[in-house]
């Protein structure tokens, strides 16, 4: 017997799509036949983290605002 977990997407559409991000509404039925509507999906352009180490193995961290979360965090 073969058991699927894979989601099945029945409708798809771009709430909003520019260059730095796209936000999309799924219509997804799960396997157990359950209807997932709305599911939002972020679609980012391709990105590189990078963690920076010290000569003492220490990790560099920068606070910056993050206008979300209305903070200045790390």
């Amino acid at each position: 017997m073969v058991v699927s977990f894979d989601w099945i997407v029945l409708k798809s559409r771009h709430l909003v799509k520019d260059r730095w991000i796209s936000v999309r509404s799924d219509t997804c039925q799960i396997p157990n036949g359950t209807i997932v509507d709305p599911y939002y999906v972020l679609e980012y352009p391709t990105w590189v983290n990078v963690v920076a180490l010290t000569k003492n193995q220490e990790v560099i961290l920068v606070k910056q605002y993050r206008h979300a979360l209305k903070k200045t965090i790390l």
